[in-house]
């Protein structure tokens, strides 16, 4: 009997070390698995957080500016104006406003340009419905002793083509959305009344008093891009299914001090 503890023992303190060894590889496995597990599970919200906030874009809140420029003209051109045929002084014969504007050609830019009259609206004449799915660019160039003697204006898309009243927001006069520049406060307000969408971006308009500002503008079936200056402002969902979409710009309220504001180069494409 003592001879069978003896030889217990022995065998005990023998394989001990391998029993201690195998205990301790089967919690260093499991803390491994659990780790991963974990890891697994960080990448997987991650990507789930990620592709939500690829669906919802910039849209809600105070947005960002995003230093990119990732906008691609589509190839298909359905519209195009850059108004070298129109005489100076007269309303360019492709469009049409409640206040009319006038032709000119500005000192130190290249072409010519229509001058947006205070409070204003202008509409293509000539154009029905926009596609679901297009591309917009255009450009603005400002003259003004100080950007805020540029009243706040705005352009956008609206479910009719009418050019009898001035739109100022997205929520009045059949308006869809609504991107406003509010030269005094150096924002971007942007604003649908078909997904309930009002974003403001801090941009430094100041700077803008006499210069020339790209827009451009991608839509995709509900969701639209926007870009101000190469700069992309907002991405996200701005449009209700099947809605009409046609397009306006609301020339500044007002003027200080014989500042103005011209719109040329467009161009749409599909």
């Amino acid at each position: 009997m003592r001879s069978f503890s003896i030889k217990g023992v022995l065998l005990f303190l023998c394989f001990a070390p391998f029993v201690s060894n195998a205990q301790f590889l089967k919690k260093l496995q499991k803390k491994v698995e659990n780790k991963v597990e974990k890891t697994v599970d960080n990448v997987l919200d991650e990507d789930s957080s990620s592709s939500k906030k690829s669906q919802e874009g910039i849209g809600k809140g105070t947005s960002p500016i995003e230093e990119i420029y990732d906008f691609v003209a589509l190839d298909s051109l359905i519209f195009y104006e850059n108004f070298a045929l129109e005489r100076n002084g007269r309303m360019p014969s492709h469009w049409k406003s409640n206040l009319g504007g006038n032709i000119v050609e500005v000192p130190g830019e290249r072409g010519k340009w229509l001058k947006l009259s205070a409070h204003a609206i202008y509409r293509i004449d000539s154009l029905l419905q926009l596609p679901e799915n297009f591309t917009m660019e255009f450009e603005l160039i400002t003259r003004s002793e100080s950007a805020d003697d540029i009243g706040a204006m705005q352009f956008g898309f609206s479910r009719d083509n009418s050019a009898k009243d001035y739109i100022q927001d997205a929520y009045n006069d059949n308006a869809i959305t609504c991107t406003k520049l509010h030269f005094h406060n150096q924002d971007i307000i942007n604003s649908s009344s078909d997904s309930d969408i009002r974003n403001n971006t801090n941009f430094p308009l100041a700077s803008y008093s006499n210069s020339t500002i790209p827009v451009a503008i991608s839509v995709e079936g509900q969701f639209m891009v926007l870009y101000i200056d190469n700069k992309k402002i907002l991405e996200t969902k701005m449009f209700a299914k099947g809605t009409n979409k046609y397009f306006y710009i609301s020339a500044p309220y007002k003027y200080d001090v014989d500042a103005a504001v011209y719109f040329g180069n467009v161009r749409i494409a599909r």
